[in-house]
Parts: structure tokens; C-alpha cells; sequence
């Protein structure tokens, strides 16, 4: 939630919809969705949607059902001391969920953000890397002070994800996603024409 803010926050108005809070039905379940336009990628206009997870551990249903047909993960982890079983924790639960669609996080374009950075009991960055990051893929420290770092995180993840759809579809490797159960009357009304 805290980066989808910050990057819509540093995106044109006509690159960006609102954020648009959305609920799941089963189990009920509340995330972030940010609708982003990226303009002609080879001559194909390019939308991403990029989303957050409910990060309650009793979500872990729906967490997995929402990682079927992604094209890359933002894994965002606190780098407070006391916080790192639970990074590791979900870090394992998010290879499982990968695993079980035949993927993972060898095969999904994956960023690593280590937030609070600077904070007072905050793990440093190579030792954040050392017991995370095993995949070797690109990682952003965020200090508390100083938040641009997230979006230079959402960039290489965009580059990341539209570089290996293209492929797939050049290979005609892409599959639709199955629709997810959503409470569309959470939704707020697009906007007028």
C-alpha cells in the first residue's frame, strides 16, 4: 500500500486511474489496485495493473489465488531485526503459491524492497540480501527519510514484466487467468466522459 501510494503520487495524471480499494469475497479480504499506462512498448499501448496483498497470515488463500497469471512481484520486506522470520515466512509462503502454478521465483520477474532502512534495529542491506534475496534479483533499500528508492523499484519491475509478456506472447506461451471473485459494487464508478 505504502508504494503503490508513493509511485501514484509520482505518476502524470494520464499515466495513472485512482487507486481503487477492492474486495475479495472469499475469504473477505480488502487490497490496492493502481491501473498504470505506460504508453507504446514497440508499437503495443502498455497497461499494468500493479496491486498489494492483504497481508494478514489468515489470507493466505486469497493471496495465492491473486498471484495466478502475474507478471512479476514487488516482495517487500521490513528490514527492522525483529521483523525477519516474518519476511522469511512469507517469502516461503510466496515460492509455495508460485509452485503450485507452476512457477517461481526463479521463473517470475522478482524486486526486492528492504523498507525502514536506517531505522533504529534495521538489518543492513547486503545481510537483508544474504537471507532473502537467494534468486540474486534486483533489490531497492528504502530509508524511512528518503522513499524514491520505491520507485526506482517499480521501474526495473515494469521493465522486468513487460519484457518477459512480450517473449511470451512473441511464443505464443501467454494464457488467460481465471476471473477472481470480486465484490464489484466496492468499486467506485469510473469517471465521466
Amino acid at each position: 500500500t505504502t508504494t503503490l501510494s508513493f509511485v501514484a503520487s509520482k505518476l502524470k495524471a494520464n499515466q495513472k486511474g485512482p487507486i481503487k480499494k477492492v474486495t475479495l469475497k472469499n475469504p473477505p479480504c480488502n487490497y490496492e489496485l493502481l491501473p498504470v499506462e505506460l504508453g507504446d512498448f514497440k508499437g503495443v499501448p502498455t497497461k499494468l495493473d500493479f496491486q498489494s496483498a492483504p497481508g494478514a497470515w489468515d489470507h493466505a488463500g486469497a493471496r495465492k489465488r491473486m498471484l495466478q497469471g502475474i507478471d512479476g512481484v514487488v516482495f517487500v520486506a521490513n528490514s527492522i531485526g525483529t521483523a525477519m522470520k516474518d519476511n522469511q515466512r512469507a517469502l516461503a509462503e510466496l515460492d509455495e503459491a508460485l509452485k503450485s502454478y507452476g512457477r517461481s521465483l526463479v521463473t517470475v520477474p522478482v524486486v526486492f524492497q528492504w523498507m525502514n532502512q536506517k531505522a533504529i534495529g534495521s538489518i543492513p542491506p547486503d545481510e537483508m540480501q544474504a537471507k532473502l534475496n537467494k534468486i540474486g534479483a534486483p533489490t531497492f533499500a528504502v530509508p524511512q527519510d528518503d522513499p524514491k528508492a520505491m520507485l526506482n523499484a517499480f521501474t526495473t519491475i515494469s521493465k522486468m514484466a513487460v519484457k518477459v509478456v512480450r517473449e511470451d506472447y512473441d511464443a505464443g506461451r501467454l494464457i488467460e487467468p481465471a476471473a477472481m471473485d470480486i465484490d464489484l459494487d466496492d468499486l467506485p464508478a469510473p469517471p465521466p466522459p
